[in-house]
Order: structure tokens, then C-alpha cells, then sequence
């Protein structure tokens, strides 16, 4: 069911993240489900060099067409990346992270600076006097404390608490200063302030699911859930951020064939995910312009590591070694990914250090690990499941042909929602799918332990084994040390007991593929989902 912004309730769709909320989401809604995808046919109304229509988007509006549907705008109900990247045009954070490569840059949005650190692990932040919300209201300290409590509050069930574990007490001490008291002092005070909006303390939860008011540039005039949204300049945003247009339409277009038709014929001034299938055919089209532009998006395997044969580390290793990467990148990418040999954080991040264990396409070794994990000639039955996603299903004649040669039985089960309710329930054995955790943030303590703390890998990897604890231990060791190397060192420990254990593999870092029509001034494409008006014109 469609839902207006006039409505009370939502319509769910399938997560596009693996997180817990998402995933206990998934479940509720029913395996049955529908889920609607890519054709896989995205050539076939891809014609190379087709003119690009003359535009009919003038009068101050830009028409952007997303790939990943949203079940609401609340920010704080779950890593949705539609949901993050249309939150971003309407609200604010302490502190924003550079949003372009290498985004290693935070600087002050709502802060007037960086954060002061009064006493050991009591930190104080002034704000911005100027800020209002688009009710009109004035954004001060209170609204802060409302947020952050809001995250923490246990019943509110929001992915971030995990991040703010240490964070004792928040409290305004003054309209527009905040102080936050902390269990001990950390060294990413700022990367942690930067990764959620500041929300009104007067606007309930339920209005943010399609009317959510912040005191970004735009604000939300209409949507219509999983399918539009529309936001409009706000007029008294007082922020840094340089804005022309009058209008945003977002329109969410899941098929990649629609998605090229709506530009190709002015429909759409900007489209994301461009299918890596058409993207060498709009290079020879007039008036478009595209870019492929390195990401922190992976395919992602998660091993059953609660039940045989993947209980056994030396098994997830075997899959890993055995799966040919390389020509999963020219069958399934063009070219337009990299296999994620070195592990799970970017070789481009500034916090990367090569592990000690690095997979190359070895099926030799592959049926080594087998025999030593002492499986017999028998080929060794999986179920794996492997989502629904044009990409992503393109690659199971390859990856279903490598693990048949490396000496398993695969039962190949693709899908969509159905494949999610298996997963915290132990049904299956691997699952293959693709995540992206730098829209919370880029940080290499949120990228680990958005995947390897907590409960993501004990309720749906399955995984409690004593390197899991170790890898909490170093992490939060990591947090708490000002010394730099010491910080390195752990952060490199944990990089190699992922990497060795492989409880959740990266199979491919996936480039981001972006599409705008030329006369766009100013355009740059992101390195993640969604899009940035600040400065385009045209």
C-alpha cells in the first residue's frame, strides 16, 4: 500500500542495508513479499548515442531520480539510504563530514567550533544562535539533548545507540551550549557528533515518517512513501551551505531502464545507480554527463558461523578463496568494481593497513581447507542465498560453477525480503547481498563496528566466538586512546581477525555510478548514495 504524508501508517519495503533494525524489519513484514528490482534487461531501452531531449526542467527546480525506496524520512529509524541521503537536504548535524574523496575533512555545522574538553571525558559544544526549524521554532541546546537522548533511549530500538554507549549524561548548560559526559574521554568526540541530525524536541517521531521538519536548506513539502518526495528552499536556513534551486523532486525509480528513459529525456536532470550494464552506452550520448566515482559500497557475504559447514573458519575461508573475483568484475561490473581482496575497510582510507591474510582466486586452496576442516570427497551441501539485486544476481553462474568446483553441493536461492526473514533464524548458510555504512559515517571505528559489534554478528552472522569479544575489546581500547600509533595498532589487529575469521566478507568494492544532464553547472558526484544540489546551477 501507498501511503501520503496525510496517512498514519507506512509502507514497508525490503532493507537495503544489513542491519539489525532492517533486518527485524524485513521479518515483520513477511517472506511473501513482494519486492520489485531491476529487470536485469537494462540495455534493451539503452540505445548508445540517443539524443538527450531538450529540457523542460526550468523554473528553479531540480528532478533527481533515486534507486533505493525509503519506508520513512525519520533518520533515526534505521540506516535507509534513500532515507539518510533525503535527510541531508532537509536537517542538520553538529558537525559535517566532507562529502567528497577522501572525505577526512569534519567541520562545524550547527557547532560554533570544535568541542571543548572541560575535564576528562566532559566535553562542551557551542551552537549556532541563528538556527531555526523550519516550524519556525529556534534550534538550540535542548533539541540536541532531545536527539541524543532519543538515540540512547533503549525502547527507540535506534541503530546509532551503539555508537554513543559511552556517553553518560547530555545536558544543555546554557540555550545554545551542550555538554556531553562521557564514561572516559575518546579520541573521535567530533566523528561521533557528526553522524546524526539534530531534530526538533516539538515534532513527534510519527510526523518525521513523511513530514519531517529540520533546519536544513529545504524542507518537505509533500511525499508519498517509496515513491516521491518533494522539498522546497527554505528561506530562513542561515547555514553555509550555497543553495539556487527553488524546488527538489525525488522521484524513487528501483528500474534501471526507467531511470536512463527519465534522462535521456529530461525527466530527470540526475539519476543514481546508474545499472554498470547501460553506463558505457551514455558515454555516447549528447548533453549527459557521467561519472564512476570509488565507493564504500561492498557485495557482501555473511556466513551462518552458528552451523556446519561454516562454523568452521577454515570453511568461510575456503568460499572466500574459491569465489573468482576477477571475473565477477568483468561479467557482472564492467569494470566498474574491484575485488576486495585486503579485507573489509577501502585500500584509499587513510586507517587502512593490509592484513596479513590476503585472498586471491585460489580453488586449490579452497579444496585444501576443506579436506583440513575434514570434509570428505563428498561434496559438501550449502543453502546460499543471493539477493534479488541486478549485480548481485548476475554473479551466481559464476560464484554457483567456483563453489562446485572447490567441492560444495550449493542450493542457489535468489530473492528479495523473503531471503532476510532466514537469516536471524539460522536458515541458511551464506548469504550474499551489498551494504554501504559510510552514510552513517567514514570513520574506520563506525565501519567496523557497524558490521563487527553488537548484534549484528551474533543475531544474523551467528557469530559469538572469542575473537568476536576481542574485537569489541580492541575497539573500544581504540576509542579511548589520544596516542595515535597505539590507536593504529588496534584498529590493525582488528582489520586481521576479520579478515582471518570472515564471519562477514567483502566480495567487491562496488564504484558509485552517477548520471546528470551537462548543462548542470557545478555538478559533482558523490561517492555514495543520493545527491548534492550545493552550488548547481542550470
Amino acid at each position: 500500500m501507498v501511503t501520503t504524508a496525510e496517512d498514519d501508517g507506512f509502507a514497508a519495503i525490503w532493507p537495503r542495508l544489513f542491519t539489525r533494525r532492517n533486518l527485524l524489519h524485513a521479518m515483520s513484514v513477511g517472506a511473501g513479499a513482494a519486492v520489485a528490482g531491476s529487470s536485469g534487461l537494462l540495455l534493451s531501452a539503452c540505445t548508445a548515442g540517443a539524443p538527450l531531449q531538450a529540457t523542460n526542467s526550468s523554473g528553479g527546480a531540480l528532478t533527481v531520480s533515486l534507486f533505493n525506496a525509503f519506508p520513512s524520512l525519520d533518520p533515526l529509524a534505521g540506516q535507509f539510504e534513500a532515507t539518510q541521503s533525503i535527510a541531508n537536504l532537509w536537517s542538520e548535524r553538529l558537525y559535517r563530514v566532507d562529502p567528497f574523496p577522501p572525505r577526512a575533512q569534519i567541520s562545524p555545522e550547527l557547532a560554533k567550533g570544535m568541542p571543548v574538553e572541560t575535564s576528562p571525558g566532559v566535553y562542551q559544544v557551542k551552537l549556532e544562535a541563528n538556527r531555526k526549524f523550519h516550524n519556525g521554532e529556534d534550534l538550540d541546546a535542548d533539541d540536541v539533548v532531545y536527539t541524543l537522548n532519543r538515540i540512547k533511549d533503549p525502547a527507540e530500538n535506534i541503530d546509532l545507540a551503539r555508537f554513543f554507549e559511552l556517553f553518560e549524561e547530555v545536558r544543555s548548560i546554557g540555550r545554545y551550549e551542550v555538554e556531553f559526559k562521557l564514561s572516559v574521554p575518546i579520541s573521535l568526540i567530533v566523528e561521533r557528533l557528526s553522524v546524526f541530525p539534530v531534530l526538533s524536541r516539538f515534532v513527534p517521531p510519527e510526523q518525521l515518517k513523511l513530514r519531517p521538519v529540520g533546519s536544513g536548506p529545504y524542507r518537505v513539502t509533500s511525499a508519498v512513501s517509496e515513491k516521491s518526495v518533494r522539498l522546497e528552499k527554505f528561506n530562513e536556513y542561515k547555514g553555509p551551505r550555497d543553495q539556487t534551486y527553488e524546488v527538489l523532486d525525488i522521484s524513487i525509480v528501483e528500474d534501471g531502464n526507467a531511470r536512463i528513459s527519465g534522462l535521456r529525456t529530461a525527466k530527470f536532470d540526475v539519476i543514481e545507480q546508474v545499472p554498470p550494464t547501460a553506463y558505457e552506452s551514455l558515454k555516447g550520448d549528447h548533453g549527459v554527463k557521467e561519472a564512476a566515482v570509488d565507493s564504500y559500497r561492498s557485495t557482501t557475504l555473511i556466513f551462518n558461523c552458528g552451523k556446519p559447514p561454516f562454523s568452521d573458519a577454515r570453511m568461510r575461508r575456503a568460499v572466500c578463496y574459491a569465489i573468482d573475483r576477477d571475473a565477477i568484475t568483468r561479467t557482472s561490473f564492467f569494470g566498474l568494481a574491484k575485488p576486495a581482496w585486503g579485507g573489509w575497510i577501502p585500500e584509499e582510507h587513510p586507517e587502512y593497513v593490509r592484513p596479513e591474510l590476503v585472498y586471491k582466486y585460489a580453488p586449490t586452496r579452497a579444496r585444501q581447507l576443506i579436506r583440513e576442516a575434514g570434509y570428505g570427497t563428498d561434496p559438501v551441501p550449502i543453502d546460499f542465498l543471493i539477493f534479488n539485486e541486478s549485480y548481485v544476481i548476475s554473479q551466481q553462474p559464476i560464484i554457483e560453477q567456483n563453489l562446485r568446483d572447490a567441492g560444495f553441493s550449493p542450493n542457489m536461492v535468489p530473492g528479495g525480503l523473503g531471503l532476510y526473514a532466514r537469516v536471524p533464524e539460522g536458515r541458511f548458510s551464506a548469504l550474499l547481498g551489498y551494504s554501504d555504512a559510510s552514510t552513517g559515517s567514514p570513520d574506520i571505528d563506525f565501519l567496523l563496528r557497524f558490521h563487527f559489534y553488537g548484534p549484528l554478528p551474533r543475531q544474523f552472522a551467528h557469530w559469538n566466538a572469542p575473537a568476536l569479544a576481542r574485537i569489541e575489546r580492541l575497539l573500544d581500547e581504540a576509542i579511548e586512546m589520544n596516542d595515535e600509533t597505539q590507536r593504529r595498532q588496534r584498529w590493525s589487529e582488528v582489520q586481521d581477525i576479520v579478515q582471518d575469521e570472515v564471519p562477514i566478507a567483502a566480495l567487491h568494492r562496488v564504484k558509485q555510478l552517477t548520471a546528470w544532464r551537462s548543462t548542470l553547472s557545478g555538478y559533482r558526484a558523490l561517492p555514495g548514495p543520493g545527491f548534492l544540489p550545493d552550488g548547481v546551477s542550470g
